[in-house]
């Protein structure tokens, strides 16, 4: 009976070489539970931009053409909508 929300998150960087600029975007799998779950069910869509903060869980295994991959799994315990208009909302932090 507990609200579970489940999202990905996208992280660019970029950095400066001798070769000019490169861009790297990481993903991120997110689960949120109770409440938290619920505001984000309401709030937050595509292209939203957010800040989480949570347990970071890294899985390593191979394609089917032995490409090596990470996967990285955060266990939500507190957010932030951000962005020009961000949602100005209440929340709890899970410790």
């Amino acid at each position: 009976g507990t609200a579970v929300a489940n999202f990905s998150v996208a992280s660019n960087t970029v950095r400066n070489s001798s070769k000019g600029k490169i861009e790297k975007t990481d993903w991120f799998n997110i689960t949120a539970w109770g409440k938290q779950a619920e505001t984000l069910a309401k709030y937050l869509t595509k292209g939203s931009q957010i800040l989480v903060r949570g347990k970071l869980d890294l899985s390593a295994w191979e394609t089917r053409d032995g490409e090596p991959r990470v996967n990285a799994d955060v266990t939500l315990q507190d957010f932030e909508f951000a962005g020009t208009n961000p949602v100005k909302v209440a929340h709890e932090t899970i410790e």
